[in-house]
């Protein structure tokens, strides 16, 4: 019985990818890794541009 658990959770390990980072392609057999895209830089101020 525990080489059926074994194999259950070898199988069921892809879908334990976090579903941001993972896009699946249907004509390939392996996955495309997508990253979401970086925040923009936040805007700095100098002591100047607060006085104005």
């Amino acid at each position: 019985m525990k080489p059926v658990f074994a194999a259950l959770a070898i199988a069921l390990l892809p879908l334990a990818t976090p579903v941001q980072a993972q896009s699946v392609d249907v004509g390939s057999l392996f996955p495309t890794l997508t990253y979401p895209t970086p925040k923009p830089a936040p805007v700095t101020r100098t002591q100047t541009d607060v006085n104005r």
